[in-house]
């Protein structure tokens, strides 16, 4: 009697557990499924294989000229523009593949964008970038520490992260990010929002833009243009013994996410009502 009512009380207990462990499971399927959830992770990803893509090809650049190889640059605009096809693509329907904080900023300034789901969309794309370091450090950890034992942000720093040239000041910083970034910009609104390109196309559109931009503006500064490909990585290169010194140049980034503002603003106040007359 005793054993029987054991039996029945055990089984009882495993039917509860079984019973929560179900509810568990259903409750974060929900979660997954909602906009929100989906959103962040699209645009997580999607940062993710720009910064990924883009930071191994700057490594290989780095380490290769290093040891005396020639390594031509427009491989590592190329890479970019590659991580942008593929992220793009990859969540464009999902989350609208912003894949920037600035691009995010600056529409939601300009009313194309709800400012509720900035905060989520920034954190992120701040997120993927860390992720990508993470691998290419990883990836790369060896030649690093062959190259670079010091861990140098002026040598392989520069791996995740773009330093001004030493004849560049901080005002020739601010407007040459200033600049490289309203560019970007403008041809991103021009393809979404001008000539309204197909889905299917943009992706495409905005590898070119990526791989022309960079290569006009990179002798400066080093084109930034994505707060996430270059904050991102910055942080984690100063986590990971590159001490503070990645983050002596922030002109770049603010100069940079400051013009996102004033670009969008500029486009959607002045050449939209021109055009549209």
């Amino acid at each position: 009697m005793s054993s029987s009512s054991t039996t029945e009380s055990n089984q009882q207990s495993a039917k509860t557990i079984l019973s929560r462990s179900n509810e568990v499971s259903r409750r974060v399927k929900v979660s997954l499924a909602s906009q929100t959830s989906k959103e962040f992770l699209a645009e997580m990803i999607g940062t993710f294989f720009i910064v990924v893509l883009g930071d191994a090809a700057t490594a290989a650049y780095k380490l290769r000229t290093q040891q005396g190889d020639r390594f031509d640059y427009m491989a590592v605009n190329f890479c970019f523009a590659t991580g942008v096809l593929i992220g793009v693509s990859a969540t464009i329907s999902v989350s609208g593949a912003h894949l920037n904080p600035a691009v995010t900023t600056a529409m939601a300034a300009i009313g194309k964008f709800k400012w509720s789901k900035v905060w989520y969309y920034l954190l992120a794309q701040y997120v993927g970038g860390i992720l990508a370091s993470a691998v290419v450090y990883l990836d790369h950890f060896e030649a690093i520490e062959h190259f670079d034992p010091s861990h140098q942000a002026n040598i392989t720093g520069e791996i995740f992260a773009t330093y001004p040239a030493r004849f560049v000041t901080i005002p020739g910083a601010f407007v040459d990010q200033m600049i490289g970034t309203s560019l970007l910009l403008f041809g991103i609104l021009a393809i979404s929002d001008g000539i309204k390109a197909p889905l299917k196309a943009q992706p495409a559109l905005f590898a070119v833009i990526i791989t022309g931009i960079p290569t006009a503006f990179n002798y400066n500064c080093g084109a930034i243009l994505n707060p996430a490909r270059d904050f991102a990585p910055r942080l984690f290169s100063a986590l990971v013994r590159y001490g503070w010194e990645p983050f002596q140049p922030l002109v770049d980034i603010i100069g940079g996410q400051r013009n996102c503002w004033s670009t969008c603003w500029w486009y959607s106040r002045c050449l939209v009502i021109f055009i549209n007359n």
